[in-house]
């Protein structure tokens, strides 16, 4: 059994903003159908001089299950995708920002998928750029939208999570036995 110290709960509630992160995703629970958290441990903010429990809000539309097929419930796996482009990547835009395909197609700048693939114990990041309706994947040391974060060590293709779960977690606005 693991003991955990209030304080060290508390100080992990205050430096995610779980109180305003999670009146938050309750709304868009009811709006959307769906709340997503993913936790990760690292920096919080390129200056942040260690690493830290982080617990972040994810929209929806960038959640895709991966269901066991002998109990639908349960997720073996979560993808987190999303689209992004150059332009969105110097304009500042993060990673919890939908960028629409509108925005992206609109500009002359490449548009590339990013996906991250949970399972127990690892995460794996992956790029693709779109080329039309063609997916190419690309090395995170060589993508114009992840170099950087990768040659300094902070994107890595693989990660060892030493947790033996998932970092993905589903709040579902409704949910019935059998359906996820």
């Amino acid at each position: 059994i693991v003991v955990v110290p209030t304080d060290a709960i508390r100080k992990m509630w205050e430096a995610n903003n779980l109180q305003t992160v999670s009146w938050a995703q309750a709304k868009n629970c009811s709006a959307l159908g769906d709340a997503v958290y993913k936790v990760r441990f690292g920096k919080r903010h390129e200056w942040s001089e260690q690493a830290e429990p982080i617990i972040e809000p994810v929209h929806p539309s960038f959640f895709f299950p991966v269901l066991d097929p002998s109990n639908v419930t349960e997720m073996k796996a979560a993808i987190l995708a999303w689209e992004e482009s150059e332009n969105s990547i110097n304009s500042g835009s993060s990673f919890s920002t939908n960028v629409s395909s509108d925005f992206c197609s609109s500009t002359n700048f490449p548009r590339y998928l990013r996906r991250e693939v949970h399972v127990p114990g690892k995460v794996y990041q992956e790029v693709y750029l779109i080329d039309g309706d063609q997916l190419k994947q690309q090395s995170l040391e060589s993508c114009p939208i992840t170099r950087e974060a990768a040659l300094l060590g902070d994107l890595m293709a693989e990660v060892d999570t030493g947790y033996p779960g998932l970092l993905v977690f589903h709040v579902a606005n409704e949910s019935n036995i059998g359906e996820f």
